[in-house]
């Protein structure tokens, strides 16, 4: 899923949240932060790279199996 693929990029501490409200925390503390949001966004590039699914194949697979399995449990 796209948690794992972020924390596999090692932006897992960042990016996934564990909830709706960690989430709007993460959200919030990010766009507060001008300076780490820039610095976070030149990283992510060559930290996707670095995984597996960072290939354009690797990453439209990992994309689809996160759309299903969201839409799986959302019962849409």
């Amino acid at each position: 899923d796209m948690g794992a693929f972020l924390t596999a990029a090692g932006l897992g501490d960042t990016l996934v949240a564990s909830d709706a409200n960690s989430y709007a925390a993460a959200a919030t503390a990010l766009a507060a932060d001008l300076d780490g949001l820039a610095t976070l966004r030149q990283r992510i590039p060559a930290a996707l790279a670095q995984v597996s699914a960072g290939t354009a194949k690797g990453f439209a697979r990992m994309l689809e199996d996160a759309v299903t399995g969201a839409l799986d449990r959302s019962g849409a």
